[in-house]
């Protein structure tokens, strides 16, 4: 009797379950179309030591589906930063304690998502997908032309954007430097993998205006010879001997080009390239 009652009940909730219209029943999350780029602006520090965890949170969105529609920048400035200028090891420097104090950081790890207010790591997931929804107002075109011999990089933009009163900013970005790091456990490694960290500002701070013309766009070119090295030691041979990893490796330099509604402070679109990406000249 037990057995048949058992029967019945689990015949009755399958029959519950095969009721349900397709409508009502749970489904795994509609994948993300992805219709524009996102720049993720993160603000970190090599003494921050909750800020490996967030760098590992932004690699594991990178690694999901969508994934290389998320360009990240790792600016390092404030307290929490060790500056190249007083410390060999450091990755902070002028441009990035600049974007630093303009962001107004009073905390890190943080980071902006196309332009937003500073968000802590648990948001950006739903910060980012969002925006992977919001439709591209801007095109970006990144040409890098990079002479081995002599260390000349020269870049070419061609930017526009749908809205008036746009500028387009070009970073300089550096990937995989092994550096200082303070980590959760107490500790501190000398062979912390740092992720996108940036290296300059290639155009003025404030930006350089786009045309929002349907029919035109704005052209924008800059040629710099890349540095040996940044900080401290760009001008000291036996820091460069004792330090190797830490010089400028064009191999592992992007060019990241974005363009911002002024009025806003809105990323309408943002592209990366590789420096090496196109053949040498």
């Amino acid at each position: 009797m037990r057995h048949i009652l058992l029967l019945c009940s689990l015949f009755f909730t399958l029959m519950g379950c095969n009721s349900l219209a397709p409508e009502e029943r749970w489904s795994q999350p509609t994948p993300i179309v992805p219709k524009k780029h996102v720049l993720l602006l993160e603000y970190t520090g090599q003494r921050c030591v909750n800020c490996p965890a967030a760098a590992q949170l932004i690699a594991d969105l990178q690694s999901r589906p969508s994934g290389d529609h998320i360009i990240s920048v790792a600016i390092h400035g404030g307290q929490l930063a060790e500056n190249s200028e007083r410390n060999a090891l450091g990755l902070a420097n002028a441009d990035s304690e600049w974007l630093t104090q303009q962001a107004t950081v009073q905390g890190w790890p943080s980071a902006s998502i196309d332009g937003a207010s500073l968000s802590l790591p648990t948001s950006w997931s739903g910060s980012i997908a969002q925006q992977l929804t919001q439709s591209s107002e801007a095109k970006i075109s990144l040409v890098p032309l990079y002479d081995a011999p002599s260390r000349q990089l020269t870049t070419k933009v061609a930017a526009s954007a749908t809205p008036s009163d746009c500028y387009l900013s070009v970073f300089l970005v550096e990937d995989q430097i092994h550096s200082l790091q303070y980590l959760s456990n107490g500790r501190r490694t000398l062979d912390y993998v740092h992720r996108h960290v940036l290296r300059q500002i290639l155009t003025p701070r404030q930006g350089v205006a786009v045309s929002h013309q349907a029919t035109s766009q704005t052209s924008w070119q800059h040629t710099l010879t890349l540095p040996t090295a940044y900080g401290l030691l760009a001008t000291s041979p036996s820091l460069q001997a004792k330090y190797p990893q830490l010089l400028v490796q064009p191999e592992r330099l992007h060019l990241v080009g974005f363009v911002v509604h002024r009025p806003t402070g809105r990323v309408l679109e943002v592209q990366t390239v590789k420096v090496l990406s196109k053949p040498s000249i």
